[in-house]
């Protein structure tokens, strides 16, 4: 097969699953009858680092030479040549009970061999300590033998690699096995704990949120902005103060107005003397990650629990609830997360309540799919799982004289909330969306009929590989569910696919039940990454989150480490900037989007604040830097990593490299990445990002879009102010422009709202631009929908899907093809009795 490109067909069935596999490969999809599909597609293999043996993650430290000017040894024996010693070395090494010395001394072989090498490059290039030089001579002439070289040996091997005297220190620091103690307060309380169990549109946040209202203090915990906010207007709306508080954001009740729950910028009178310091509302609506565990709350709502068990931050679920001190804690989300927070309570000692709901509204899953763009109806939503298709079916549907809404995730929510508000007004002539699985969560809209575009999407597995895998079936029923809406014009959902192949595989999905959340995810603190430092001073912040997801000790049955891949790639990306081990570990918090470069080399840009701000930034409380990330537990580390190892030229000290490390960027946007990088490097300099700074880094004014890749250009460029305004609740002395850089954020979202109102004439630009070019910019362009294929014909191919998504190349697919036929060819001859599945 290809190089890292496995071909995979794997399918768990019973005896009622009847897969049409043919079609599947042909058209990307999965015909089922009943059953449950384990897994089927291509995937993508990446090299995995947690394969790898955990010693090769230790990296030998230099062992300084002998300080002495004067070299005894040689005087009392005299000079040693180099071939004399490598012999005696490598005779040394050569010797069986030096392995089994070396193992009973923490010396694996891989452990051993780096010794060795580093052992035998000291001996050769300095000068010896005496007592090694005389029994070095002692051995060339036959007074001595090569194992008593053993306890120098190991002296040496434990100045390269300290954590030998310090490995179990090291695990007892990494030891997750009970995060219930790790908050005191919490536990000090007697907490009541309600569930609300129930699908999409059934009022179990309604109930909770009622009682979060009726409190006289509460705290609202969501996954995204959008959510926090709605709660925010909502509650000043009903004239209940309520503060928000997101990684961007912090806006007090006092600037938003009662009657119309809208933010209201006072004016400025030079009279008048402007409190720095607003006071705080009893009540905060704010994403998980932010919530403060500092304050005592009658009342605190945990929205969409169930994610407690996402790769990359179920570690903010966790915290929050183990850690809210809060006399009730209200948990609204899917069932199959109860039996995991029954385990929990029962280790921290408490009782939950469970209350069911059942959907307010009916759902019903039409007898036919779609077929057809002209079968588009006034309350449509069509569901697609990446970008190209969202553009070409905004296209082909408004050639058919319908005006489109679209909504998908790297969209400003700004531009979100204003395409909802046109979708959901009456007066509104736009009656038709198109979105991403974005709408599953955050903004209420009146869909009457959700229409599946495709059911496959690239996810990532648990093993870190990339494959096109059919939805799973919390996701199909999060996004179905959102059709129908109590209180709507559209009381009565209605569910289907776009091609008729998807109608069977979309029924299975809804009438099975979700896999339970078995595990809750963790993710290192700041102060684990401190004293993991303190023993291991030269190593990078990355390497120090590798060694600990490595050493740490979980309890598997609860618990699990998330993804910290993100983190990593930032801390290495500003390794080698000077900063404190706090200020580095807030970086790498950082929301960037890694992919984009101009993002990361502005990230690097920001690097530069002075050692008193940095000092400062070191000594916060949590809930004075907004509660990071890196104050929680072991979550997803690959984004940590990521960071780290890109930072890892830039000098800093590992607390201040940790904070940047996490940075909440996308580092599959290199423009973001880019620019990320910029960020740092001014930051190192000591010198304050100003707003004149910030423009000229992302070419501020910005243009009206005139292509769809200029308005992916401008969603970057939103990306880097938001990181701006992140960066600058933590460092708020060397970002000082936040009211400047916030109104350019506003500009930006009406340029991008403006360029999704007119994503047809973008389109239009950018077809003409290809042509222009003579198809050299084939790619960087959507592609117009192809019409559904039949099972049988040729059209509609896998292979053609995953070329045009950009997952392979054409040379790539050409030599797949070959090397298929090529394994085939030893079968020829053989006799086999094909296997058909007939088709109802």
């Amino acid at each position: 097969m290809y190089k890292n490109f496995t071909r995979i067909i794997s399918i768990s069935c019973n005896e009622s699953l009847q897969p049409c596999i043919t079609p599947f490969l042909r058209n990307s999809v999965l015909c089922t009858n009943k059953g449950r599909i384990s897994s089927i597609g291509y995937v993508f293999r990446r090299t995995k680092k947690h394969d790898r043996n955990p010693s090769s993650l230790f990296v030998p430290v230099p062992v300084k030479p002998n300080p002495d000017d004067m070299n005894i040894g040689e005087e009392f024996t005299g000079r040693l040549k180099k071939q004399d010693l490598l012999k005696i070395l490598n005779r040394f090494y050569q010797k069986p009970e030096v392995r089994v010395l070396a193992s009973e001394n923490g010396l694996d072989d891989t452990l051993l061999h780096q010794a060795f090498l580093s052992f035998r490059r000291h001996c050769l290039e300095h000068d010896l300590p005496p007592d090694l030089h005389i029994t070095i001579s002692d051995i060339l002439q036959g007074a001595g033998n090569v194992n008593d070289l053993f306890p120098y040996f190991v002296r040496h091997a434990r100045l390269a690699f300290p954590h030998l005297d310090c490995l179990d220190d090291l695990k007892k620091i990494s030891d997750l096995r009970t995060p219930a103690n790790w908050y005191p307060q919490a536990r000090s309380m007697n907490r009541k704990i309600i569930f609300h169990a129930g699908p999409t549109n059934s009022g179990k946040t309604y109930h909770a949120m009622e009682r979060f209202l009726s409190a006289k203090s509460g705290v609202y915990c969501g996954p995204l902005k959008l959510l926090a906010a709605e709660i925010y207007h909502k509650a000043n709306k009903r004239g209940i103060p309520c503060d928000l508080v997101t990684g961007e954001e912090r806006t007090h009740a006092s600037q938003c107005n009662i009657l119309t729950g809208t933010v209201d910028a006072p004016e400025e009178d030079p009279n008048t003397i402007v409190e720095t310091e607003p006071k705080e509302s009893s009540h905060v609506a704010c994403t998980v990650e932010m919530t403060s565990l500092n304050h005592n709350y009658d009342v605190a709502v945990i929205d969409e629990i169930q994610m407690i068990g996402d790769k990359g931050r179920g570690w903010a679920w966790t915290r929050a609830i183990l850690g809210l001190q809060a006399d009730e804690i209200h948990l609204c989300g899917e069932a199959g997360a109860i039996n995991l927070i029954e385990e929990i309570c029962n280790t921290t000692g408490e009782e939950m309540e469970v209350r069911t709901y059942k959907r307010l509204t009916e759902l019903k899953v039409q007898d036919s799919a779609l077929s057809s763009l002209d079968n588009v109806q006034p309350g449509d939503c069509i569901v697609c799982f990446n970008k190209n298709d969202i553009y070409s079916v905004s296209r082909a549907i408004e050639q058919r004289g319908h005006e489109v809404a679209v909504i998908y995730g790297s969209l400003p929510p700004g531009t979100k909330l204003a395409q909802a508000n046109k979708f959901n007004d009456p007066e509104n002539s736009c009656k038709v969306m198109v979105a991403t699985d974005a709408i599953g969560l955050g903004i209420n809209l009146s869909i009457r009929r959700i229409i599946f575009y495709s059911l496959v999407k690239p996810v990532v597995n648990e093993d870190g590989d990339k494959e096109i895998d059919v939805i799973s079936i919390s996701q199909a029923l999060q996004i179905a569910g959102r059709a129908g809406r109590y209180g709507s014009a559209w009381e009565t959902g209605f569910v289907t696919t776009f091609r008729p192949e998807d109608h069977g595989t979309l029924k299975t999905l809804l009438a099975s039940t979700p896999d339970p959340v078995a595990q809750a995810g963790l993710h290192p603190t700041a102060e684990q990454m401190e004293l993991y430092a303190y023993h291991l001073p030269h190593a990078t912040l990355s390497s120090l989150m590798d060694i600990f997801v490595h050493l740490c000790t979980v309890d598997d049955s609860l618990y699990f480490m998330c993804n910290t891949e993100a983190f990593k790639f930032l801390a290495e990306m500003i390794q080698h900037v000077p900063l404190p081990l706090r200020a580095r570990y807030v970086f790498c918090c950082a929301p960037i989007n890694n992919k984009l470069p101009f993002v990361c080399a502005t990230f690097l840009k920001y690097y530069g604040l002075p050692m008193s701000i940095i000092m400062s930034a070191s000594g916060f409380e949590p809930a004075s830097l907004a509660c990071l990330p890196s104050l929680c537990f072991m979550c997803n580390t690959e984004a940590f990593k990521f960071l780290a190892e890109m930072v890892q030229h830039v000098p800093l000290p590992l607390r201040a490299r940790y904070v940047f490390c996490c940075a909440p960027i996308n580092n599959k946007l290199p423009f973001v990445c880019a620019t990320f990088l910029k960020m740092v490097r001014q930051y190192s300099r000591s010198e304050p990002l100003t707003r004149g700074w910030l423009c000229r880094a992302v070419d501020w004014p910005a243009p009206p879009p005139r292509t769809i890749m200029d308005l992916v250009h401008l969603e970057a460029v939103f990306d880097v102010l938001e990181l701006y305004l992140w960066l600058s609740y933590r460092f708020p002395d060397m970002f000082p422009d936040v009211k400047l850089v916030r109104e350019m954020e506003v500009e930006l979202d009406a340029i991008i709202q403006q360029g999704i109102f007119q994503i047809t004439r973008l389109l239009r630009n950018s077809e003409q631009l290809l042509k222009e070019s003579g198809g050299a910019a084939e790619g960087a362009y959507p592609r117009a929908p192809r019409a559904p294929a039949r099972p049988d014909d040729g059209k509609g191919k896998l292979s053609d899907m995953l070329v045009a998504r950009g997952l392979i190349t054409p040379q790539m697919l050409k030599k797949l093809q070959s090397e298929l036929v090529a394994d085939a060819k030893p079968d020829r001859g053989k006799k086999k009795t094909p296997t058909r599945h007939k088709r109802k």
